[in-house]
């Protein structure tokens, strides 16, 4: 569709036989095997007017090293990108907690399925020094069911697909668990694939699960405002409250 408004376009895939069947069925299209992490190997700086990048976060999202990657990936489009240049990110999940910038929306597609759409712009190169993000930690944490008594967790944000941890006691701190961590996604025994996207399965999955789970947590990096441990009866508290708001919690999407 952008060909055929003239726009000169570029087709990039990790995989070359997605590369191979797209050059069969469009030909008259460039297109390149290139992991989106090496963006700079293959193209020149300043190649670029715009990125278009299609379920391209959910992607990164499934690895281990998420926040890293998607950062990894910021910084090649920032240098193949010419300085009037921009992102554009067609995805489930918002990833919000690790991109933390651009302007995003929510957009219905298929009927009644939401995804996020955002905009990023580059930083200007010339008279203005680019702020990193200070790096955030991010692991794997295998709990066993009983440990999900000791933690409560909430959507994060809006939209994001991510939980913060609200309140912890003293069995889950031992366990790895903080207030202020983000639960990105969870891998059910068994399984070999992280589920992200969504806030509402990761809570229904820490509640209800009879077997260990693997959690993807985050950190935010030291600095960051977070809630300090709070009293077992207060926390108690604030499961209740929880719990009287599954109806929401239910219905609640990405």
């Amino acid at each position: 569709m952008l060909r055929d408004f003239g726009v000169k376009v570029t087709g990039v895939d990790f995989s070359q036989e997605v590369i191979n069947a797209n050059r069969l069925r469009h030909p008259e299209i460039q297109w390149e095997c290139v992991d989106a992490l090496n963006l700079a190997r293959h193209f020149e700086p300043n190649y670029f007017d715009a990125i278009v990048g299609k379920t391209l976060i959910d992607c990164f999202m499934t690895r281990t090293d998420a926040a890293g990657s998607i950062r990894q990936l910021m910084q090649q489009c920032h240098t193949v990108l010419k300085d009037h240049g921009c992102v554009m990110l067609l995805d489930k999940a918002c990833a919000e907690s690790i991109i933390g910038r651009g302007k995003a929306r929510q957009i219905t597609v298929e009927m009644h399925k939401t995804m996020t759409f955002r905009i990023l712009h580059v930083i200007p190169r010339r008279g203005q020094s680019i702020i990193r993000a200070p790096c955030q930690r991010q692991w794997e944490l295998e709990i066993e069911p009983s440990l999900q008594k000791h933690f409560v967790v909430r959507p994060a944000a809006a939209g994001s697909g991510s939980l913060q941890v609200w309140s912890t006691d003293n069995v889950a701190n031992m366990a790895g668990v903080e207030t202020g961590d983000i639960v990105l996604g969870y891998r059910k025994s068994g399984c070999k694939t992280m589920s992200v996207g969504s806030a509402t399965e990761t809570a229904r999955a820490i509640r209800t699960s009879n077997k260990k789970l693997t959690l993807l947590m985050e950190r935010p990096a030291a600095g960051a405002s977070r809630r300090k441990t709070v009293s077992l009866k207060t926390r108690l508290m604030s499961r209740q409250s929880t719990s009287q708001s599954d109806s929401w919690r239910e219905s609640w999407q990405l």
